[in-house]
């Protein structure tokens, strides 16, 4: 999931955070949305969108098989 969505999860966060923040403080929940910034730092801190590009080239050349 990472290797697809991760490409652009860090930057999403990035402009979702002050909205979710809002949220956060609306309906006094201090996890809402908690999933979403752990997998965009998750993302980020691994290097999705190096690994996205690494897993299309290897799909589109072959070399990983689909199963």
């Amino acid at each position: 999931m990472i290797s697809f969505f991760g490409f652009g999860c860090a930057a999403l966060w990035k402009k979702l955070e002050p909205c979710i923040i809002a949220e956060r403080e609306l309906r006094d929940v201090g996890y809402y949305l908690g999933y979403f910034e752990g997998f965009a730092v998750l993302s980020e801190k691994i290097g999705a969108d190096e690994m996205n590009r690494n897993v299309t080239i290897h799909m589109r050349s072959g070399r990983m098989r689909l199963e």
